[in-house]
C-alpha cells in the first residue's frame, strides 16, 4: 500500500485582494445621483399642494384722520 505524496498546498493569502485595490462599486452612487433630482421635484410637488389652497392673508388697519 503506497502512501499519496504529500504535497505543499499553496499558500492563498498572496491572492487576497487588500481593501485599499478593491474597486468601488459605481452602484450606490448612481442610485444616489439618480435619486437627488427626484427628491428635489417631489420638494417641488409638496410645496406647491401645500401653498395652492392657501388663503391671502390680509391685514387691516383702521385709517387716521388728520
Amino acid at each position: 500500500m503506497a502512501t499519496p505524496p504529500i504535497s505543499a498546498r499553496p499558500d492563498l493569502g498572496s491572492l487576497r485582494i487588500q481593501d485599499g485595490q478593491r474597486s468601488q462599486s459605481k452602484m450606490g452612487k448612481r442610485v444616489l445621483i439618480a435619486c437627488i433630482p427626484v427628491l428635489i421635484f417631489a420638494i417641488i410637488v409638496a410645496a406647491a399642494f401645500a401653498f395652492r389652497n392657501q388663503k391671502p392673508v390680509v391685514e387691516v388697519a383702521a385709517a387716521a384722520k388728520r
